[in-house]
């Protein structure tokens, strides 16, 4: 009798152990993804906030500059000026400021440089903050493109092949966030930042010989 009732008591713990893997196993089914999902909200969350110090930096700059953006060149990018003029003490923030991809990218944020701020060029140069005529629209720094060190990472372009496959932003949920001329800051998806199919818009170069037409629907200059 009692060979009997310890051969029983055994297979009855081993039904039971099988139970607890096989809920177990479900759990992590359901648990796994929804932490994942926890962290990925917490790292956009962070990214949001680096991208709008982002701004405050750059309109303190401003502030200082005589009423003019920070300019990208050959003599250094946006940030380089940020940390010449003492804003910065390196380039963690305005480069690396993104926790989801700082591993992946090697600038996670672009300068939109073609309207702001373009050394290179006489018609741009360092752009007046008033002469900027929808600030809320229009983008000062983003989520940056999936670009190598080679290929001035630290900057937002306008041409479509930056907006589709390899070279699009990583950014967070098939959107990007974004710190716009006004110093607020937000998520908005790639559709509404880069419209596909592109419209027809009027060239906002400024003296550049790009092409036509100009897609990057969310920025809005004075002519």
């Amino acid at each position: 009798m009692r060979i009997r009732s310890s051969t029983k008591s055994a297979a009855f713990t081993l039904l039971e152990l099988l139970v607890v893997i096989a809920v177990i196993a479900i759990l992590s089914a359901i648990l796994i993804p929804a932490i994942k999902g926890a962290r990925e909200r917490a790292n956009e969350a962070t990214c949001l906030a680096n991208l709008r110090q982002c701004g405050t930096l750059i309109l303190m700059y401003a502030a200082d500059a005589n009423g003019r953006m920070p300019a990208s060149g050959p003599d250094g990018s946006w940030d380089d000026e940020l940390l010449r003029n003492g804003l910065i003490s390196d380039f963690s923030l305005t480069r690396q400021g993104c926790p989801e991809h700082r591993e992946t990218l090697s600038a996670t944020y672009g300068y939109n440089y073609m309207q702001l701020g373009n050394a290179q060029s006489p018609q741009i140069g360092s752009r007046p903050v008033l002469q900027i005529e929808n600030p809320s629209e229009t983008i000062m720094v983003a989520d940056g493109h999936n670009l190598p060190s080679t290929t001035w990472p630290h900057l937002v372009y306008w041409e479509d092949s930056f907006w589709t496959g390899d070279r699009a932003p990583l950014g967070h949920r098939e959107g990007i966030n974004v710190v716009w001329a006004d110093g607020h800051a937000s998520w908005i998806s790639i559709d509404k930042v880069y419209p596909m199919p592109p419209q027809k818009l009027p060239d906002l170069t400024q003296g550049y010989n790009l092409p036509v037409p100009y897609h990057f629907a969310r920025i809005k200059t004075a002519p």
